[in-house]
């Protein structure tokens, strides 16, 4: 990365810091990179975490939706009634704008994983969160509350090495394409 890239990323970094989840509390400083280049890509961040020793927690995790399908989602809301045909109709415009903000990714991710021999349990994945949003994450993230401690602080240093693997990558790889 050349000193231009390096002052825009640093920009994009100092706004990802400005951000702060609903209880008013900023991102955690392991995941800050990770929202900066999601947001470079154009993908739409909502919430994140890099983990927490100090209780059950799976590892690093970033959930994103499109900004597009927020009114959709207020509007199928407020309609309520799911046998409504226009419920599904604003909420299956939701879905569609959704996975198209899950697609941005898929490449990204594709191309790390291709000669990169990571266990299976490790690997980033995306999840759904209904129509609303999608997560990324490691694979078994969510076993966490059936290891013991020290399974847990294992489980999410390897994780967070995972994640800022992967988010090394799409820094390196968005800033060979721009």
């Amino acid at each position: 990365m050349n000193e231009s890239q390096a002052q825009h990323f640093d920009h994009a970094r100092d706004d990802a810091r400005q951000l702060v989840d609903n209880l008013g509390m900023p991102l955690d400083d392991g995941i800050v990179d990770t929202v900066a280049i999601f947001r470079l890509m154009g993908i739409n961040t909502t919430a994140s975490c890099w983990g927490h020793d100090d209780h059950e927690s799976g590892g690093p995790y970033v959930m994103f939706y499109a900004a597009e399908s927020k009114p959709l989602e207020l509007q199928y809301r407020q309609v309520g009634d799911p046998r409504d045909p226009v419920f599904h109709q604003l909420r299956d415009q939701a879905i569609i704008l959704n996975l198209r903000e899950r697609q941005k990714l898929l490449p990204s991710l594709d191309l790390f994983y291709r000669d990169r021999l990571t266990p299976y349990g490790a690997r980033l994945i995306i999840t759904s969160f209904g129509p609303e949003a999608s997560r990324l994450q490691c694979q078994n993230a969510e076993l966490a509350p059936i290891l013991s401690k020290p399974e847990q602080r294992n489980l999410l240093s390897s994780h967070q090495r995972e994640m800022r693997t992967f988010t090394d990558f799409l820094i390196s790889r968005y800033y060979k394409n721009h």
